[in-house]
């Protein structure tokens, strides 16, 4: 029985799930299929968009209004949301508008509008994105950027991407105020206002709340084990937080968001080469399978050889009578940094 036929034994207003099965040159193709019957509010949205094309708001809220209390698909609610607001715009009620935003940002917190709707509408939501961002690291409850009682960096994958970001040391030094870059002879090492010390044990990193340093020595380097390409942001508390986090978070805390499903949803595969022997790989899955389920796997290695400098016994760093030695600059190779 194909899926169409299934649909329509579908009762009205009830939400089923259809397991298919397609034949084609004798392979077997199994899909998993959200199925909404028509009281989904399909019509209503359709009847909608026409009342939005020839003028009459006033039809369009009588037709969605009703809509949006209903259990709906969570892109046909967005899109309620966003007739909703264009008909707000051109009547020029705003509050109501940004109310509707506020909804659909809730909903989607990437959604950007569609390439035929009014720039003052894309605005609106470029503006109240920055507004409503969830930020759970401050208080460890969600809450909006503006609203955060302590100072807090906020970076964004598309704020990795933009300076070509390889290492989480890269990010911080860039966008976090008062933080620099030291290192050990063995590790790489950050330092938030000034203090550190010869590994990673002043500043707690975490992953979507996960403790990341290390229970016996507190270390956590922000090196390439550490992959930047599953992040969807990372909140970053510029300031002692132990009363909150315990110990190890003594000058920041760092909490690397991951990313959903929907972010992706597909895979993301990168090989990189370069010089001084260096080599990297790094692999993104995700899978959204409903509204409920998602999946994310992730894997990066990297390693380097690094640039070989001669230290003549001139300089200081050799032992005394030595003829001189060889130090490695930006060597991963004791065995790959992974994530």
């Amino acid at each position: 029985m194909s899926t169409d036929m299934i649909k329509r034994f579908m009762y009205n207003r009830f939400q089923v799930f259809v397991l298919g099965v397609v034949c084609a040159s004798g392979s077997h193709l199994f899909s998993v299929s959200n199925v909404w019957a028509d009281g989904a509010c399909y019509s209503e949205l359709n009847l909608a968009q026409k009342s939005y094309s020839s003028g009459n708001f006033g039809e369009l809220e009588a037709t969605l209004r009703p809509c949006v209390a209903k259990v709906m698909p969570k892109d046909v609610r967005i899109q309620a949301y966003r007739l909703l607001a264009l008909a707000d715009i051109a009547t020029d009620l705003l509050p109501s508008a940004r109310r509707h935003v506020v909804k659909i940002l809730a909903l989607d917190s990437d959604f950007k509008g569609k390439f035929e709707d009014p720039s003052i509408f894309k605005e609106m939501l470029a503006r109240m994105r920055t507004n409503t961002v969830a930020i759970v690291s401050a208080s460890k409850l969600v809450e909006p950027l503006n609203e955060v009682p302590v100072p807090v960096t906020l970076i964004t994958s598309e704020m990795i991407e933009n300076i070509g970001a390889r290492t989480l040391k890269d990010v911080l030094i860039t966008y976090v105020p008062g933080m620099t870059f030291v290192q050990d002879h063995n590790e790489v090492n950050v330092a938030q206002r000034g203090i550190f010390t010869s590994s990673q044990q002043k500043i707690l990193i975490m992953l979507d709340g996960h403790r990341l340093n290390m229970r016996a020595y507190s270390e956590a380097n922000p090196d390439f084990s550490i992959g930047l390409d599953k992040i969807k942001q990372i909140e970053v508390l510029r300031g002692p937080a132990s009363s909150l986090y315990g110990n190890v978070a003594l000058t920041a805390v760092i909490n690397i968001i991951t990313k959903d499903a929907r972010d992706l949803n597909g895979v993301q595969f990168k090989l990189g080469g370069g010089g001084y022997g260096q080599r990297s790989l790094s692999l993104v899955y995700s899978k959204q399978f409903d509204q409920q389920l998602d999946l994310l796997l992730w894997g990066m290695t990297y390693q380097s050889d690094g640039q070989k400098k001669y230290l003549s016994s001139e300089t200081g760093y050799t032992y005394e009578g030595d003829n001189g030695e060889h130090a490695i600059l930006d060597g991963f190779k004791d065995r790959p940094s992974y994530d």
